[in-house]
């Protein structure tokens, strides 16, 4: 792809790209980082750095990616043709994997009687989630003896994607202001990060995690809006993920992850070649194999923990399960709720 070297963002916008490959790579990065918590190991990257997670890097991907996809496709339409279509992206693959969570995992798993875990009030609560209710992600009698109790902890971040997809018509609604808007929006989400001290909990916890995701959101936002000056250069791409990696010690991780990091990977999805973006030429299955990875994970854990490395084994036996589910996902619920009631293009 080095004929695209050296071009602006802009001019790249209708050229093929890896971004649904890195979100397939991420959404299995977040399996091998969970399975170090669920089986009651710590996570390496944090205990080395003490900054950041390696699903932490991984869900950050998935909001840089979509800050700056999304903000393009709401320039595509209207304000009902964009809420319509993120609410069909998001909406049927949460509601349906909430179901089966409890449902499916739950009824198995619980060591209550089927009946009693039906109508248990924690149950009742756990379908919130399709709902972005924050209503914990537990269900009675399962998983008890686990590291974690946790039926499906991948849910928590798709709250804090909803919320950033309602500020991308606010924002970008004036066109004289959505610059200003943005660049404020995420200068704010920086200091509000390094504000807010560690351990905090209640509304200054939920506020904490929405400011850090946002500084790799509004950065994908802030690509799209100056994007016909945003040079992609293979050198410059380099460059900008070595001083990400020596940051990777610092208190400054996170932000220049959000800067530098965020310039790499976009880079690298228009420079990557061919094969890497075959890898999901069929359909974009990541967004099924983030939602059930947890509950797959979870099945696994007794087992894993008579491997030598339990991490390992949960994340080898849980991987392939996952995409599996994820393509269902997106054979089954995603792909068609994105296709209903769409008219076909015109020859």
């Amino acid at each position: 792809m080095e004929s695209l070297q050296g071009r602006t963002l802009s001019s790249l916008a209708g050229e093929k790209n890896g971004f649904d490959t890195i979100r397939l790579l991420a959404a299995c990065a977040v399996i091998f980082s969970h399975s170090f918590p669920l089986t009651g190991r710590h996570e390496p990257l944090m205990a080395l750095t003490g900054q950041a997670t390696l699903g932490d890097l991984a869900v950050a991907a998935f909001f840089l990616i979509s800050g700056l996809l999304v903000s393009a496709s709401f320039d595509r339409g209207s304000l009902a043709r964009y809420a319509d279509r993120r609410l069909r992206r998001i909406m049927p693959g949460l509601v349906v994997s909430v179901a089966i969570s409890a449902f499916v995992f739950g009824s198995i798993f619980s060591s209550l009687p089927l009946g009693e875990f039906l109508v248990h009030p924690e149950t009742l609560r756990f379908l919130g989630n399709a709902l972005f209710l924050p209503v914990g992600y537990d269900l009675p009698g399962v998983f008890l003896d686990h590291p974690m109790r946790a039926v499906n902890g991948s849910l928590w971040s798709l709250k804090y994607e909803m919320a950033c997809y309602v500020f991308v018509p606010i924002a970008l609604a004036a066109a004289r202001w959505r610059k200003p808007a943005v660049i404020a929006a995420w200068l704010a989400s920086f200091a509000v990060a390094w504000a807010i001290p560690d351990g905090a909990r209640g509304a200054a916890y939920v506020l904490d995690l929405g400011a850090g995701l946002f500084r790799f959101y509004g950065t994908g936002m802030l690509l799209y809006l100056f994007a016909d000056r945003v040079v992609i250069r293979r050198d410059w791409a380099w460059y900008a993920l070595a001083l990400m990696i020596a940051a990777a010690f610092t208190p400054l991780f996170e932000e220049v992850a959000a800067t530098a990091g965020a310039y790499a990977m976009v880079s690298f999805a228009y420079l990557c070649g061919k094969r890497f973006r075959k890898l999901t030429a069929k359909g974009d299955i990541s967004y099924g194999v983030y939602v059930y990875a947890f509950p797959i994970q979870q099945m696994f854990v007794p087992l894993s923990l008579t491997f030598a490395l339990p991490w390992l084994g949960n994340a080898l036996l849980a991987l392939p399960l996952a995409a599996f589910a994820g393509l269902l996902s997106w054979l089954v619920v995603e792909r068609p709720a994105l296709k209903y009631g769409r008219k076909p293009s015109p020859r």
